[in-house]
């Protein structure tokens, strides 16, 4: 079964007892992450069940694990949930036997799966065998746009007694971080401040959060100039500006993720796990940026802005503040190579 839009929406709240098995895949996987608790709540409120973490290790090790888990019901007797995230397809082999299984004889597997990865093409072998499985179902998921996000910050703010002004709201989503998980955290943080303040959110409350979250702010800028996108960068370039961020901070923080950029290329990091390996880590939510960036970024032309950063740190610092041209020049300079390697 295909589901996406509405549909998906609709299906996660109420999974019906027919479907035992799910695949669940987008470009962000802090949106997978929500719709597998989504689809968990819709199943334990029906009946009794316990939740089994797999791990893509422990499967890889014993594939006999996902069968005997997915066959085996627990001590006390209720029907188990197995929760797995993939970082690849590598393990499709025995996930599609165990499809195969569960088409040939309907209830076959007492217990439930649930699979959650990244944004899978329609070519992909994993997908389209759930997508026509008749006890089973693929949901395709999207990205938040600002939409999206401005909902989802408003409903957790209601949902916790807290008002903000419309334009407070729009200030704040526009700095949101593209990924549910992280967007989440900066949510958190405004309910936090907004808990018994006694009034509406409002810009200056939001300016004020902002200016204190320049941990954010830097990798923020960082990632959006290295993906092209302009507006974001320099958003975030604004907000470490009045904040007094040295120049000097801007181009080590850029100078470290293109030196893990280099790393993941010297090694030939292909894959989530091989990533959280890199130091720094990348996290899993992390993983499909950092992706999309290894390709947009080969090795000769980081080792290029490398070099080019090197140069700049020399003319900023005797500066000691931000000295805006010289990392205005610099950052428009990696826009134009990111933006370039996309064709936009």
């Amino acid at each position: 079964m295909k589901l996406s839009g509405k549909a998906a929406d609709t299906f996660l709240k109420s999974p019906g007892s027919e479907i035992w098995a799910v695949l669940l895949h987008c470009d962000d996987e802090g949106v997978s992450a929500e719709a597998a608790r989504s689809l968990l709540a819709a199943w334990q409120a029906s009946e009794p069940a316990e939740r089994i973490v797999l791990t893509e290790d422990e499967i890889a090790r014993d594939p006999a694990l996902l069968f005997d888990r997915l066959e085996a019901r627990s001590l006390l007797g209720e029907r188990q949930i197995l929760t797995l995230q993939l970082s690849n397809e590598k393990l499709s082999r025995y996930i599609l036997e165990a499809l195969a299984l569960g088409e040939k004889t309907p209830g076959r597997f007492d217990n439930r799966l649930v699979l959650s990865t990244g944004f899978l093409k329609s070519s992909s072998k994993l997908r389209k065998s759930f997508e026509e499985a008749r006890q089973a179902s693929a949901v395709q998921l999207v990205a938040d746009t600002e939409t999206a996000l401005a909902e989802l910050v408003t409903e957790s703010l209601k949902s916790a007694n807290i008002e903000i002004d419309s334009e407070a709201l729009a200030v704040f989503t526009a700095g949101l971080p593209g990924h549910r998980r992280l967007a989440r955290a900066e949510i958190n943080k405004l309910a936090l401040y907004g808990h018994d303040l006694g009034r509406p959110i409002s810009t200056h409350d939001v300016s004020a959060l902002v200016a204190s979250d320049i941990d954010h702010a830097l990798p923020a800028l960082i990632g959006a100039a290295l993906d092209g996108q302009a507006g974001p960068c320099f958003r975030e370039l604004d907000r470490l500006e009045q904040a007094g961020t040295s120049g000097i901070a801007i181009f080590r923080g850029l100078q470290r993720e293109v030196e893990r950029l280099l790393s993941a290329q010297a090694t030939g990091v292909r894959d989530a796990n091989a990533a959280m390996k890199l130091r720094p880590p990348v996290w899993r939510d992390q993983w499909p940026d950092f992706r999309a960036r290894l390709g947009r970024w080969p090795e000769t032309r980081l080792v290029r802005l490398l070099a080019r950063i090197h140069e700049c740190e020399t003319d900023v610092k005797q500066a000691g503040a931000i000295s805006t041209a010289t990392v205005r020049h610099l950052l428009s300079d990696v826009l134009r190579a990111a933006q370039m390697s996309t064709g936009r």
